[in-house]
């Protein structure tokens, strides 16, 4: 979801991701691979450094544009029942994902 707004589409390659490993956080906004540092505090954190590929995507969607700008807004984060929350400075929730079995 993005700022509440579930993400439905045909194909996967297509849905946004993200993924934490020990370091580096990775994904796709949907079109372009990105990839950035993190730092987490308690229920903070601090994404950093993002660099994503610029590829030209054959879609009239605006969500990897709506990815990337909340991206740029998080600041807090709840992982819990199988979901990935991401929120702003507000604890309002603008980025939501569920684990991939």
């Amino acid at each position: 979801e993005i700022n509440g707004v579930k993400i439905a589409t045909e194909k996967t390659s297509t849905v946004p991701t993200i993924q934490f490993d020990e370091q580096r956080m990775s994904g796709s906004d949907g079109c372009n691979r990105f990839t950035g540092g993190y730092v987490v505090k308690a229920q903070n954190i601090e994404l950093s450094k993002i660099a994503s590929t610029m590829m030209a995507c054959l879609s009239a969607s605006d969500l990897p544009q709506k990815f990337g700008e909340s991206l740029s807004q998080v600041k807090h984060y709840d992982a819990s029942n199988g979901e990935l929350k991401l929120m702003d400075g507000n604890k309002n929730t603008i980025l939501k994902f569920s684990a991939v079995k």
